[in-house]
């Protein structure tokens, strides 16, 4: 069986601006970049699911107003790869996305979805988009997902660190659809704010703070209940190894230790092709819709937890007791008044670069269409 080779690390700002050099040059030249897809991987798509369950004491201490635990502790973990299609490839879609959502179940009046806490990710444009119009906690990130034969392997690094890892066996029998990817039943919860650009009055801007409910294409709203037998492959639970590696205030997903697997699923591209076709979903779109308001005062000490949390001398903020007795996803009350008494932020230097291309004026021409003159 063919090795899948592990994506290129996550693009940097100084790629993300080569990318556009790139990209302007095959706008104006014609012809693909560098790093394009081989014909093998082109539109490939690889994904893992892992759904677990936790202290439910854990899941209740950090979920925000607006939201309740679930009669059921369970976190998802999963990873998304996909190499773009020939052709595809731009200054958006530079090369090979990953991704990583982590989601904890809870309920909202009664309906059983999934708060989400993270989802990483190694393209800027993914993070800006989701994160500041969508309401999705992307942020940069370093993603591995591969397989080799029946072994899947993946991690997720951030800011240096090794947050989590897994190694799985994949086996030729369907998964049950609730361990599909992202399935959070009723749908998945964020909340829509904005910071306020003068700390000194508090982290939240003059927007409400909304909750909104998102919900995937080829979802029904409720959990499934019934097997399928098209759609993901099975994993061996027996033969799967999940681990969190370093602790970080910054991504607290460490905060949600693994009591028990409930269930896995990987898909692929062509590796079950037969189960890919015989499955039909209930051709449901995706969608999104606001839920309530919630109360600022309320909702102020989670304000941080879809960005990083302060960074002092290079340290982060930690509450005390972290992670045992404390949460990391939102500000305790004497974090919140240190926030707001800092005299000064320090910015890390960032580099703008405003791109003028000059052209041969035969080339300019030729990319012209009839009814169009050269300009100056």
């Amino acid at each position: 069986m063919r090795i899948l080779p592990l994506p290129e690390a996550s693009w940097s700002r100084r790629d993300f601006l080569g990318a556009g050099a790139a990209g302007a040059a095959y706008l104006t030249l014609g012809g693909f970049p560098a790093g394009a897809a081989d014909d093998d991987l082109a539109g490939k798509t690889l994904n893992l699911v892992l759904r677990y369950r936790t202290d439910p004491d854990r899941i209740a201490r950090a979920l925000p107003p607006g939201l309740e635990p679930d009669d059921v502790a369970e976190v998802t973990v999963d990873w998304f790869l996909r190499y773009p299609g020939r052709g595809e490839e731009n200054l958006y879609f530079p090369g090979p996305y990953t991704e990583s959502g982590i989601h904890v179940s809870a309920k909202y009046k009664g309906r059983r979805g999934m708060f989400q806490i993270g989802m990483p990710l190694d393209q800027n444009w993914g993070r800006v988009r989701g994160r500041e119009s969508t309401g999705l906690v992307k942020k940069d990130a370093e993603l591995r997902l591969a397989r080799e034969g029946d072994i899947v392997r993946a991690d997720l690094k951030r800011r240096g660190k090794l947050l989590y890892r897994i190694e799985t066996e994949v086996v030729d029998r369907p998964a049950h659809p609730l361990f599909w990817h992202r399935e959070t039943g009723y749908g998945a919860f964020l909340y829509r704010y904005r910071l306020h650009p003068d700390w000194r009055q508090g982290p939240l801007g003059d927007d409400p703070v909304e909750l909104w409910l998102r919900v995937l294409g080829g979802r029904t709203g409720w959990y499934p209940e019934e097997m399928v037998e098209g759609g993901p492959r099975q994993c061996d639970i027996g033969k799967t190894h999940f681990e969190f590696v370093e602790p970080s205030p910054l991504d607290p997903f460490i905060e949600f230790p693994m009591v028990e697997i409930v269930g896995l699923s990987y898909r692929e591209t062509g590796l079950a092709v037969a189960a890919e076709r015989s499955y039909r979903g209930p051709g449901t779109q995706s969608r999104i819709e606001r839920l309530q308001l919630i109360d600022k005062n309320r909702f102020e000490p989670w304000a941080l937890y879809r960005y990083d949390r302060p960074i002092t001398a290079g340290e982060a903020w930690a509450p005390p007791g972290w992670p045992e007795q404390s949460t990391a996803l939102k500000l305790t009350s004497s974090e919140l008044e240190r926030y707001r008494e800092r005299e000064a932020l320090a910015l890390d230097p960032v580099g703008t670069l405003d791109l003028q291309l000059r052209i041969d004026p035969s080339i300019h021409r030729k990319t012209l269409p009839p009814q169009l003159e050269p300009g100056d």
